[in-house]
């Protein structure tokens, strides 16, 4: 007896005394200490059973009870410490079972050993040894088949919570592939969206394209008649003025007030260009801009 409890202590030091009390004879306080000692440790392992009872009882609930699939806030949580738990719990279920396979052990001796005395001629009917024999052995029976019962009820509980487990595990695979599957679908769509979006952007350029060609044909259009409507509006204007001589002849005379002329129109002129150019380079830099939005 390793450490034994202060309620076997007591039990024990009680039944010695009494059988000390008694004047037991020598060859039959042995048998009785034996009995007693077993008795003893029967008395704290009904306890021990019940409670080993209780546990699986527990877990064959949880996993008997539990849903396959995540159920909601009431329902039974199962985790990987359900397993470890329940690993533990047969490792005591197993050490129970040979403990008590010992014990059937040394009530098959004693029983030998009480049929021993008997044939050594002395008499046994004024104690309680067989009796007690009989009884201790009919509970270590009980205790074992209890015990076997629950290795059994464990494996079972074993095997089902293995298969919830991965029952589980197939069916959060099967929803992270089905997510999976829902992204890339979205992803096609937002590919075949941007390939909508080019078309557009690549007829607008072409129409862009071929705005800027009809603006360029104007432009030359324009500047072709540039120099005739110069030469149209000087001719008609008061810069150069038609002279008739003494003998009846005409000169063209330029006033003395035409180099305003040529620097207000040098002046404007310029100022057009420089905005013109100013208006490309703003344009120029939304463009790219937008560009650069649209592609990230």
């Amino acid at each position: 007896m390793l450490q034994p409890s202060q309620g076997i202590r007591r039990r024990l030091k009680e039944s010695l005394l009494a059988h000390a009390q008694k004047g037991k004879s020598s060859s039959k306080l042995h048998l009785q200490l034996h009995l007693i000692f077993l008795s003893a440790m029967l008395w704290t392992w009904r306890e021990y059973v019940e409670g080993l009872r209780k546990d699986t009882d527990d877990m064959s609930e949880k996993a008997y009870f539990s849903r396959v699939e995540n159920g909601p806030k009431h329902d039974y949580s199962l985790t990987f410490s359900d397993c470890q738990k329940l690993q533990l719990h047969q490792k005591k279920l197993l050490r129970a079972s040979s403990v008590l396979d010992s014990w059937s052990d040394v009530i098959a001796g004693l029983e030998i050993h009480a049929s021993d005395l008997v044939q050594d001629g002395i008499s046994l009917r004024t104690c309680t040894c067989l009796p007690e024999i009989e009884r201790i052995r009919i509970e270590i029976h009980y205790h074992k088949r209890s015990i076997a019962r629950m290795v059994r009820d464990i494996s079972g509980v074993e095997n089902l919570l293995s298969m919830i487990f991965e029952l589980r595990n197939s069916r959060h695979i099967q929803k992270l592939n089905q997510g999976a599957s829902d992204n890339l679908d979205i992803l096609k769509g937002i590919a075949i969206q941007g390939q909508i979006e080019n078309k557009y952007l690549s007829h607008a350029a072409e129409r862009a394209q071929q705005d800027s060609s009809s603006l360029k044909a104007l432009s030359f259009i324009a500047t072709a008649f540039i120099p005739g409507t110069f030469i149209a509006t000087v001719f008609s204007s008061q810069l150069v003025q038609l002279v008739r001589n003494v003998d009846g002849s005409t000169d063209l005379v330029v006033v003395p007030q035409i180099w305003i002329y040529i620097v207000l129109s040098v002046t404007v002129t310029a100022l057009t260009f420089a905005g013109v150019f100013l208006l490309q380079t703003r344009w120029k830099s939304r463009f790219l801009d937008t560009k650069l939005c649209k592609v990230s």
